[in-house]
């Protein structure tokens, strides 16, 4: 019996530390997915204003021709 209750003991402390890792990787997903996010929409951003400067630049070329 008290071989039983330590098995018991072992196997519930490794489920609470597989729980603890999975809810640390959901965390970091969560963290990563927002990181993404800010990378893709800065992204967005640059190529927004890259675009901008195109219309500018063909703007002038053909104010000055």
């Amino acid at each position: 019996l008290a071989n039983q209750q330590a098995e018991c003991a072992a196997l519930s402390a490794k489920h609470r530390h597989l729980e603890n890792l999975v809810r640390e990787l959901r965390r970091d997903n969560t963290e990563l997915r927002e990181q993404i996010a800010r990378v893709n929409d800065e992204a967005e951003d640059e190529n927004s204003l890259a675009e901008s400067d195109k219309h500018t630049r063909a703007q002038s070329l053909q104010v000055s021709q």
